[in-house]
């Protein structure tokens, strides 16, 4: 008979035997404390370390890479531990081909949350995934969950206990578990059954997040009330700009990350630094396939179309040497495929580029150097139209109200606000520019107002018809939103946009314009004429571009609300103040 060794030895010391009861219980030991994953709801980025032996990557270029990301969620979780209100807690990521988003960022987050929130009596504990096809679904996303199960397990830790052998699923308990589900608008009652959740511990995932229609946008955002701890992460491939999850990007509560090639560890350094990712090799590959992705050579910085630079020699399919330092302008393959930006939605055919939009937004607060605030507003119709007020400080704008009426009253409230912040700043003089087309009420309230006349030295108030055709420069623009638009791109290079509606960009860089006839003091002239809002509507999903009209009302010039006959000053003298280039005038 074997005999079974006790757990201490002759000397009254623990035994060393593989098959002693106290070496049986240390290991137990050991297997809870590595699968006592609670003790990791605050270490996101140690619980993919040490369960999946994943080392996240940091970006270059002093941009956010995985690593920052996850530190990011990771914080976001903590201050929500912590009882504190307004916590971010929408992480979306535009993302190039290659950079590991779906299995660290996704894959991996969703076994985190799953696994470290166990949820207690009377509580739940909810991860959905989602992705536009089936496919998406299992055979990429939950692919990848299965692979970290497995990886986990190799290092000695059980995650993922309860998976379904042909079904995305986990099923820990009835109140705890983690589904990948498919996009289904379920006869027009899609936005009803995704938002059917409320837990106290809440994720979402969504993959490909592009392609994920609006309806399970507006249920999950429903999701997301009475939660203790919530996250939702929404990456993908950027292929358009006119998408919700573009949109997403303006909503309270969003971090917005973009993770280039450019920026990638293994381009940058030219040597394999994360482990299945993109190399150098690919991105050269892409620089020369015109055929899907591509990028031209270039003598300089192009803003408008996003060229870039490589900081290492190049040498071409045909043998030449591109040096370090060479500009580059990406075709639209190469725009969303290597480097994560959204191509531009129109063909040279709008006034104003998204790139241009972009770099207004990352431009830093200008000094107040003029005495004249300005203020735009669009006053809603009817339908989706929503109503805008947008001020411009010496080029700084901001949305400064949305309103879901066209009660007079209710404008007149927000324009005062908008008032009260361009007197705080220091503004002694006021131009107000009002749609006329539902605004007459609000113009006349304006004119009248003794409280806005109170707040300046002098306050004008203008009643701009968009659809007149006798713009100020009649011998280039068919009406005057035409002219609007034209001249808020000859000053966007200048402009610091901050605070804006989520649909400002869509409306700035994918209105269309085209070539007119029009006769001009008896001479037939070609001249631009913006497209019709109806017809931009049919485009965008029925929505006007409320947006895009009072922010262009904001920046305009002064002397473009003024007659005819008063000479506008020269390009380089309406954009001194702004310390801007001269745009030529189109």
């Amino acid at each position: 008979m074997k005999r079974f060794s006790t757990p201490w030895n002759d000397a009254g010391e623990a035994s060393s035997s593989a098959d002693s009861p106290g070496h049986a219980l240390g290991r137990s030991r050991e297997r809870n404390r590595k699968n006592n994953f609670r003790a990791y709801q605050r270490r996101l980025v140690p619980f993919l370390q040490d369960v999946f032996g994943i080392q996240p990557w940091s970006g270059e270029n002093g941009t956010p890479g995985q690593l920052e990301i996850l530190l990011d969620m990771q914080r976001s979780i903590c201050d929500q531990l912590d009882g504190k209100e307004n916590v971010p807690y929408i992480f979306l990521g535009e993302a190039a081909h290659g950079v590991g988003k779906t299995f660290v960022l996704e894959a991996a987050v969703l076994l985190y949350f799953h696994e470290c929130f166990p949820p207690a009596s009377g509580e739940t504990n909810l991860v959905l995934s989602t992705a536009p096809t089936s496919t998406q679904v299992n055979d990429l996303l939950w692919k990848d969950v299965r692979k970290l199960i497995e990886m986990a397990a190799e290092r000695g830790y059980r995650v993922g206990r309860g998976i379904l052998p042909s079904e995305a699923r986990i099923n820990k308990s009835g109140t705890h578990f983690a589904v990948g589900r498919t996009t289904s608008d379920s006869g027009g009652k899609g936005a009803e059954r995704s938002q059917g959740q409320h837990n106290e511990y809440q994720a979402v995932l969504f993959d490909e997040a592009e392609g994920i229609p609006d309806f399970f946008y507006n249920g999950v955002k429903r999701q997301f009330t009475g939660n203790r701890v919530r996250l939702w992460v929404l990456m993908a491939n950027p292929k358009t700009r006119t998408s919700r999850f573009q949109r997403m990007k303006q909503q309270r509560g969003v971090k917005v990350y973009r993770l280039s090639l450019l920026n990638f560890p293994n381009v940058v350094h030219g040597r394999q630094i994360v482990p299945n990712g993109a190399t150098r090799t690919v991105f050269e590959d892409w620089l020369f396939d015109l055929e899907d992705f591509g990028a031209l050579p270039t003598d300089g910085p192009d803003i408008k179309r996003y060229a870039f630079q490589t900081s290492w020699e190049i040498t071409g399919p045909n043998g030449e040497t591109y040096p370090s330092g060479q500009w580059w302008i990406p075709q639209r393959g190469f725009l969303y495929g290597a480097l994560g930006i959204p191509p531009e939605g129109g063909d040279g055919d709008t006034f104003i580029t998204a790139g241009q939009y972009e770099a207004a937004t990352r431009r830093p607060a200008r000094p107040r150097t003029t005495s004249l605030a300005r203020i735009g507003v669009d006053v809603a119709r009817f339908g989706k139209d929503n109503g805008k007020v947008y001020l411009d400080t010496d080029g700084n704008v901001a949305l400064i109200g949305t309103l879901q009426t066209s009660d007079t009253p209710a404008y007149v409230r927000v324009v005062m606000k908008a008032a009260a912040v361009a007197q705080e700043r220091g503004y002694t003089e006021l131009s107000v520019r009002v749609d006329a087309g539902y605004g007459n009420g609000v113009v006349d309230a304006l004119r009248g107002s003794e409280d806005l006349r109170g707040l300046f030295e002098k306050v004008t108030v203008h009643e701009v018809h968009f659809g007149s055709t006798a713009p100020h420069d009649l011998e280039h623009y068919a009406t005057v939103i035409t002219e609007l638009y034209a001249e808020a791109a000859r000053v966007i290079d200048a402009l610091s946009i901050k605070h804006t509606g989520a649909r400002l960009e869509e409306d700035l860089s994918a209105r269309k314009y085209r070539f007119v006839t029009k006769n001009v003091g008896g001479v037939r002239r070609e001249v631009r004429a913006i497209e019709e809002k109806d017809d931009f509507k049919k485009r965008h999903d029925g929505c006007s571009p409320d947006d895009g009209d009072a922010f262009v009302l904001a920046v305009a010039p002064e002397y473009v609300f003024k007659a005819r006959n008063a000479a506008p000053p020269a390009p380089n003298v309406v954009l001194s103040a702004l310390g801007a280039m001269t745009t030529p005038r189109r």
